[in-house]
């Protein structure tokens, strides 16, 4: 509904219908007041989405805790070629010839590493609404880290004179 009042040479659109409307001082504009999702209702979800709505109440399904499990995975295997290669070691990666023997160089121990860092974000923070209250998901993302650890911990001992 256009309002053909000038207010200070412009004109003044009224958008919405009830208490969430909101008056616009251009033709142009399209604003809206859009509910507060973050209200005092309960702890807010840590990798919540902006934009998407985290409905209170939606129940995760199997592949979600699938995806915070390889997520932890995801996040294990990027610590050390992280700490490799942010500190300038050579480290194994998939990139090296032979792929998991032979050493790659700090910059490509520091990309592998972040993208292993992204995949683990992808799948903890954008699958499903992952609450750091929640005992269940930090257990299976937990569960995740420590899978991935110990087989890394295992698959590195022989290179670095571990047992």
């Amino acid at each position: 509904m256009l309002d053909n009042s000038n207010v200070n040479g412009s004109r003044s659109q009224k958008l919405g219908q009830g208490e969430n409307a909101v008056t616009s001082r251009s033709s142009f504009s399209t604003f809206r007041r859009v509910p507060d999702r973050f209200s005092s209702e309960g702890p807010i979800p840590i990798c919540s989405t902006i934009g998407l709505a985290v409905r209170r109440g939606r129940r995760l399904r199997w592949y979600h805790y699938l995806a915070y499990f390889f997520g932890g995975a995801f996040l294990a295997n990027a610590l050390p070629h992280l700490g490799n290669g942010i500190s300038g070691h050579a480290f194994q990666s998939p990139f090296a010839s032979p792929p998991g023997v032979g050493l790659s160089s700090a910059m490509v121990n520091v990309l592998w590493g972040f993208f292993n860092l992204a995949i683990a974000y992808l799948l903890v923070c954008r699958a499903g609404s992952f609450n750091l209250r929640k005992t269940q998901h930090v257990l299976v993302l937990g569960a995740g880290i420590l899978i991935m650890s110990l087989m890394l911990a295992h698959a590195f001992a022989r290179f670095h004179g571990g047992q």
